[in-house]
């Protein structure tokens, strides 16, 4: 009788034990699930200006970014992996000081970027600024010529920012459409290649 009793317990204790190894086995199947059905993110980054004073901290922000998300092209639409954090980055009227400073950074972490540039401002100074101190500050705007050589960095990717940086939400729509295909065509005759993007003003 003891024998028996002592048995239905073994047993008992076994049926406990299996019962809360599938409850475990069935959570984690669940987690790893789960995790694989989250759909992936994407934020663009817009930059400005980066100014001599702010690159460490430009630096950090990349490094950062490298280490928390997956950094990918303006382009990578649908080729998103899921679960994961992506994050475009993106450089509005290219500043030709700002563009030396940060390329360098970009390379080195292997960050894709997209410049937005003015075509009619290339090598002129930003005439939108109104304030001279912050003009002095931004400097000119990037040459032809200089787009041009880092349009062939594999990483950099060109796109419009109209023809006179001027907001389209203030024009008619035949000249807003004449800002969109007019310098998107000046741009493609400079860099020799499609431009995909624009970038409103």
């Amino acid at each position: 009788m003891k024998q028996t009793k002592q048995g239905k317990i073994i047993k008992r204790t076994i049926k406990f034990l299996i019962a809360v190894a599938f409850h475990c086995l069935e959570n984690l199947r669940s987690g790893f699930v789960k995790i694989e059905e989250k759909p992936a993110t994407c934020v663009v980054l817009t930059y400005h200006v980066v100014t001599d004073s702010l690159l460490d901290q430009f630096e950090s922000q990349i490094e950062m970014l490298v280490r928390s998300s997956v950094p990918v092209a303006s382009d990578s639409i649908g080729k998103f992996k899921k679960s994961r954090h992506h994050v475009v980055v993106t450089f509005d009227d290219c500043y030709e000081s700002t563009l030396d400073r940060v390329i360098p950074i970009l390379s080195k972490e292997g960050v894709p970027v997209t410049f937005f540039a003015p075509s009619a401002h290339l090598g002129k100074d930003a005439a939108w600024i109104t304030d001279t101190e912050r003009r002095k500050l931004a400097g000119p705007i990037i040459t032809a010529e200089k787009l041009r050589r880092i349009s062939q960095n594999p990483l950099v990717s060109i796109g419009s920012h109209g023809i006179n940086h001027r907001r389209l939400t203030e024009m008619s729509d035949d000249d807003a459409m004449g800002e969109l295909s007019e310098s998107k065509k000046t741009i493609e005759e400079i860099i020799g290649k499609k431009v995909k993007f624009f970038g409103v003003p």
